[in-house]
């Protein structure tokens, strides 16, 4: 066992239960099973329905498993074209193989997000141990298994939610190269990071900077080895340089190249440029000022339940401690903390370029619950010879038990279900099939085009053949494939009956329509004839 008490503010010593090897084995293991419990009950019901960048990433999945391409043909993509701006490749690459087992189903879309978010529990605890100590590992990985967030990111399947498992695995593997010397780990020790790239594009700054950051820390360590160390680092471009090539295409020289018809994937110019959308945001400074004054949330549905900050607020008073016992001690010792303080240092360059919400932040809350079990230690040993001790452990317990509580029965009961069920839109399957069960052959079939991006659940729930999509020369711009139009501005280009699914209190479609009725959030129904188009033709809506 590798302990490296010099960085975790710890005594040698240990108090109470926790000095019983045994004991804290049960509790870790009580603990890392109340998190697959969290994290496994109900996994399609909650959050039920699916959000629009899950939903399309799954598409892509299928669309890569029938045709060996992007739902708009690109040949296995280093990143998707998605809806223009572009999506992350990792999570369909992953998901392929799921769904060739299963089908396409709510378990195969989120199996590899709840896959990750298992696996990161004992991972997280394994590396904390290593540069905390074990008492501060349990009680961090404690905070993790019921952790709002976490528990809520190993449920659903966005593109980013799997980041903070690999840059986990990618310390870990890291400090294990270095304490084993073995030539093979060494080889390979790099490879999470290289994977990251494909995750999220905020890996891009985060990775690197904490690679540096390592390198730093390490030096005299990796320089030691430097031939074993330079077979890592070339595995670790080998496996990042599609994506290196895709920034440089995109983002530098913006242009194709004649070589890339020789090259065993497609490396798109994507048209939007994602970066670009967020540096021409206004406020970023202020907007994040305010996420981290406001407990480290943005207010999105899809990403917390109301009135439940993502992570505790008796934990982020924990792990403000921490984070001032890290500067303390860094001062006085003047030397470089371990790889997981190191990890919140990497991402705080992010604050400074764009507008953070949970997804762009998802690097600064593992290392913060990290930091929380230290600083609860520290807390701890520092308050021995304080006879309100117990009382003051009790009343942290007790608050924190309450915040978890509160989180735990309101996301998995009805005040979450009707919170998130305008992001989600559990009731679509059944709206799809009843415009199956009443479109005529020759009805033009609408879907509100106030849903975003919904050509894409039409594409899931209806398991379009991608090859239709592409044989239609739809875009990510014009959508539009057989009998399905997706905004009014091209409906009211066409003649003849309307088979239509709108949100409620939406401008209708015609003025006396048949065969009506509500679902949900929408109206469903048939018309003869659509009236004309009335709204402004530049307008996204439309």
């Amino acid at each position: 066992m590798i302990m490296q008490r010099g960085t975790a503010f710890l005594p040698k010593r240990e108090d109470g239960f926790l000095k019983r090897t045994n004991w804290r084995w049960v509790v870790l293991v009580a603990v890392l099973l109340s998190g697959v419990v969290a994290r496994t009950y109900r996994p399609i019901a909650v959050p039920a329905g699916f959000d629009q960048d899950e939903i399309s990433e799954a598409y892509e999945s299928y669309s890569l498993l029938k045709t060996g391409a992007d739902r708009w043909g690109y040949h296995l993509p280093v990143y998707f074209v998605g809806w223009g701006s572009g999506q992350n490749v990792l999570q369909a690459y992953a998901t392929v193989p799921v769904i060739a087992l299963f089908g396409l189903s709510g378990f195969s879309v989120r199996f590899f997000d709840l896959a990750c978010g298992l696996l990161t529990l004992p991972l997280f605890y394994a590396v904390c141990r290593r540069n905390f100590g074990a008492p501060s590992a349990l009680l961090s990985t404690i905070f993790l298994a019921l952790s709002p967030w976490h528990i809520m990111v190993s449920r659903w399947a966005v593109e980013c939610n799997s980041l903070p498992f690999f840059v986990l695995l990618g310390i870990f593997c890291f400090q294990e190269a270095l304490e084993r010397r073995s030539a093979l780990l060494t080889a390979i020790c790099l490879i999470p990071f290289a994977i990251a790239f494909y995750v999220y594009g905020i890996s891009l700054v985060v990775v690197p900077t904490l690679m540096l950051l390592l390198l730093a820390k390490e030096f005299r360590r990796i320089k030691a080895d430097w031939h074993i160390w330079t077979i890592g680092a070339a595995v670790f471009l080998a496996i990042s340089s599609p994506f290196i090539f895709f920034v440089w295409k995109n983002y530098l020289v913006k242009r194709s190249y004649d070589f890339e018809r020789y090259l065993p994937v497609s490396v798109p110019l994507i048209p939007v440029n994602r970066l670009h959308q967020l540096l021409k945001q206004e406020s970023v400074i202020s907007t994040n000022i305010h996420f981290l004054t406001h407990a480290l949330q943005d207010h999105t549905t899809w990403s917390q339940v109301k009135l439940s900050p993502p992570i505790p607020l008796t934990v982020l008073a924990m792990a403000a401690i921490g984070i001032l016992l890290t500067i303390s001690r860094a001062i006085r010792s003047r030397r470089i903390p371990n790889p997981l303080v190191l990890w919140l240092v990497a991402a705080l360059p992010v604050f400074l370029i764009v507008p953070i919400q949970i997804n762009e932040a998802i690097n600064v809350y593992a290392p913060l619950l990290a930091l929380a079990g230290a600083g609860a230690m520290a807390l701890w040993y520092k308050l021995r010879h304080v006879r309100l001790r117990p009382v003051m452990v009790t009343v942290f317990w007790c608050l924190f038990a309450f915040e978890s509580g509160w989180f735990l029965t309101s996301y998995f009961g009805k005040r979450y279900a009707a919170q998130s069920a305008p992001d989600f839109h559990p009731e679509m399957k059944e709206v799809l099939v009843r415009l199956q069960n009443i479109a005529h052959p020759e009805d033009t079939v609408f879907l509100c085009n106030l849903l975003r991006l919904n050509y894409v659940y039409v594409l899931y729930y209806n398991r379009i053949d991608p090859k239709q999509l592409q044989n239609a020369h739809a875009t990510y711009a014009n959508p539009d494939f057989a009998q399905y139009v997706f905004t009014r501005m091209r409906l009211a280009q066409r003649s003849g009956p309307v088979t239509y699914a709108i949100y409620l209190g939406e401008t209708p479609i015609c003025e006396n329509p048949s065969e009506v009725s509500v679902i949900g959030m929408f109206e469903t129904g048939r018309c003869l004839e659509p009236l004309p188009f009335i709204g402004p033709e530049n307008s996204p809506l439309y």
